[in-house]
């Protein structure tokens, strides 16, 4: 069950959406900006752990 939920499409969605809010931002305030770019890469980075978790089979 939490493996389907790690892959569903509202956790890509969630990950573009903060995408492009980091691009507008950008554009008005830098402490905005790193702080959505940091927050994009823990989504990603949770996504790849999650994924490589339970790809694995015991």
């Amino acid at each position: 069950m939490i493996e389907a939920k790690s892959e569903s499409m509202s956790f890509t969605i969630m990950a573009g959406s903060i995408a492009i809010a980091t691009i507008v931002s950008g554009y008005y305030n830098h402490t905005i900006f790193h702080t959505l770019i940091v927050t994009l890469f823990f989504i990603l980075f949770l996504k790849v752990l999650l994924k490589y978790l339970y790809s694995k089979k015991y």
